[in-house]
């Protein structure tokens, strides 16, 4: 799960209609406090939060395990509110690697928990035409970023995750021995097509076991699912003539405008100044942005040192470990949302910037899209800010006077051909 809220997000939203001579004007506030972005329009928005999803335990599983808010500046709301719904609560269903779900004939979703219940048995699994796609994708994208994006990575998830908190806490790191043992039950890009077999012709899977593995392999699309879902809804919300914003837990937004007259720009928050803005970038209708950072679910590893260690839920599925490179990671596409949310999190453990922008230009070759990234990053030995670095089409960085003692420098970066 990306940068989800403690005290304020990681991005503050603004809404801007561009007047005739093509500059913008913002206008008065109009948000609701439980909000962790503030728009502001000429319009009367209406502002919708996601109902939870109901598993067959008649427990209420929040939309993609977050927020999720629909706000709609012109348009049906109420119809474009009960069609995101119903096309993000299917698609929800389907990537949840924890929750067991009924279909409207009480059928048991083949979702991804029943598959990764099927590890090793050796059943050849019939599935859905989009649980097909969903996970010809997710290995494509996978082998585009190296193998940085992992579908398989539930071994090391599980092993990690009872320790990270959203505040801040000390914690230890699990023993080597364990996250070694973890690593073993996460296939390489090299053997992800010999463990899960997708028989498209006749819409099955296979899970097979994986040699060396002593525990049990299982899918998370954490890094995934979140965008796929977004695209999924964008795709339908599209086909009316309307003007709206997707925000799912304020790391991934999405804004549409048929006019392309709206833009909304997004400010970036300090890391270490939850009230101040670092830097912001200007959305437009059809561009998705999605954030990956280390402010939320994480803990503290004291080292020793004068600063602690931030350990994170973003784990690099090469060393089990997270990375602490990055502070956080942005990432703005042309209309994909899956690929902003799997970049944002592979950027943030890619420490070498060619290797960076190696992958960046695989995925622009393969979704033929502009990628944009930042990166917000420490320094070795003061605790604070040392660069922000863009990449192509990025807006320039805007840097806050009341924070400019905590940056050293902003770079602007462009993606070598």
């Amino acid at each position: 799960m990306k940068f989800l809220y403690i005290f304020l997000s990681l991005l503050l939203i603004t809404g801007c209609m561009k007047t005739e001579n093509g500059t913008s004007s913002t206008i008065d506030k109009n948000e609701s406090e439980k909000s962790d972005i503030t728009l502001v329009t000429d319009d009367n928005p209406v502002t919708y939060y996601m109902d939870s999803v109901e598993d067959i335990m008649e427990d209420y599983i929040p939309m993609m395990n977050t927020m999720v808010r629909l706000k709609v500046y012109q348009g049906d709301a109420e119809t474009l509110y009960n069609e995101a719904y119903e096309t993000m609560a299917k698609y929800h269903k389907l990537l949840d690697s924890h929750h067991y779900y009924r279909d409207e004939n009480d059928d048991l979703i083949k979702n991804v928990r029943i598959i990764n219940d099927s590890y090793a048995t050796g059943t050849a699994m019939e599935v859905s035409a989009e649980m097909i796609e969903i996970l010809e994708s997710a290995m494509k994208m996978a082998e585009l970023s190296k193998g940085y994006f992992n579908p398989f990575m539930g071994a090391l998830i599980d092993l990690w995750s009872p320790k990270f908190s959203a505040f801040p806490i000390e914690n230890t790191d699990p023993e080597p021995s364990e996250i070694e043992k973890a690593k073993a039950c996460v296939p390489t890009i090299d053997q992800m097509d010999d463990v899960l077999v997708i028989d498209k012709e006749n819409s099955t899977v296979t899970f097979n076991q994986l040699n060396g593995c002593t525990g049990t392999v299982s899918i998370n699309l954490g890094a995934f699912s979140k965008g796929y879902i977004i695209d999924k809804t964008r795709e339908v919300l599209m086909k009316h003539d309307a003007v709206w914003l997707l925000d799912a837990g304020t790391s991934t937004i999405a804004g549409y405008d048929p006019d392309s007259a709206k833009t909304w720009t997004a400010g970036v928050i300090s890391p270490y100044n939850k009230a101040a803005m670092l830097y912001v970038l200007e959305l437009t209708s059809g561009q998705c942005l999605s954030t990956s950072g280390d402010d939320n679910q994480y803990f503290l590893l004291n080292t020793g040192n004068d600063f602690p260690t931030v350990r994170c839920h973003i784990l690099n599925p090469m060393t089990g470990y997270s990375e602490n490179t990055y502070r956080s990671a942005s990432v703005m596409t042309q209309g994909n949302a899956t690929i902003s949310d799997v970049l944002s999190t592979v950027m943030f453990s890619v420490s070498n910037k060619n290797e960076a922008f190696e992958i960046i230009k695989a995925f622009k070759k393969e979704y033929n899209t502009e990628i944009s990234v930042s990166w917000i990053r420490e320094t070795d030995t003061e605790f604070k800010l040392a660069a922000v670095e863009a990449t192509q089409t990025i807006h320039d960085a805007i840097v806050e006077e009341t924070i400019m003692d905590a940056v050293e420098n902003i770079v602007l970066l462009e993606v070598p051909e």
